[in-house]
């Protein structure tokens, strides 16, 4: 078993769920916190082959990925727009509704790119933790149990890390109001984030490919991570 550094704190397995007729591959996908500073020897023994980064250019040139051979692929989800929400509840609901086309096109990579394969952001909650919760639902999984892994990286994050998650943010030029409830994963925004995709949607898989995702991708992401 390969020990990982501190530093990755929220890097985790997506694999292991039950799903209609099998259940999600272990080994395969990886949500993580930032992959920077990970060493080289580490790197290679996870076997990483992609790693999908969805920061901005701005965290990315201050904190560059560090994956090893892995190669990189990006989709900038916010896009320094400036009417993306400061704060986390906003901000969440946010995402889901005007960046269906850039979460669309991260699924697209991860269909289609080798694999095993990593998707981060900064802490790996936000925006790392609405694409994990669409591509586990549009697969499958039970919500709550998607839910429950997108509320874990609450508990994951270290005490000291809120500090610096705080300094990153006023660093990128958030407003001073933003508070430690910011840096949270509460159960019920991610179920009010799905319901409002259902709502509107009728499911994930659909939403994605009201977005722009053709059917052929997610069946291919189902063939690669389904295990019958």
């Amino acid at each position: 078993m390969t020990v990982l550094p501190p530093e990755l704190f929220n890097y985790r397995d997506l694999g292991g769920h039950s799903v209609p007729g099998g259940k999600l591959r272990t080994g395969l996908l990886f949500r993580s916190n930032a992959v920077v500073g990970l060493p080289n020897d580490i790197a290679v023994r996870l076997g990483l082959r992609t790693a999908l980064d969805l920061r901005e250019p701005g965290e990315k040139l201050a904190e560059p990925p560090t994956a090893g051979p892995a190669q990189v692929h990006e989709v900038e989800l916010i896009q320094a727009d400036p009417a993306a929400p400061h704060n986390l509840r906003p901000f969440t609901h946010w995402l889901a509704e005007n960046r269906g086309h850039l979460l669309a096109e991260a699924v697209r990579v991860l269909a289609h790119e080798p694999m095993p394969t990593v998707l981060f952001c900064s802490s790996g909650k936000d925006r790392t933790g609405v694409l994990a919760a669409l591509v586990q639902s549009a697969l499958g999984v039970a919500e709550d149990a998607v839910i429950e892994d997108y509320a874990r990286t609450e508990k994951l994050m270290p005490p000291d890390y809120l500090a610096l998650a705080l300094e990153r943010s006023r660093r990128a030029g958030l407003p001073a109001d933003q508070s430690l409830d910011d840096f949270g994963s509460p159960p019920d925004l991610l179920l009010a984030v799905l319901d409002g995709i259902r709502e509107r949607h009728g499911d994930a898989a659909q939403y994605l490919v009201d977005h722009g995702l053709d059917r052929s991708d997610l069946d291919r992401l189902r063939e690669r991570l389904v295990e019958i």
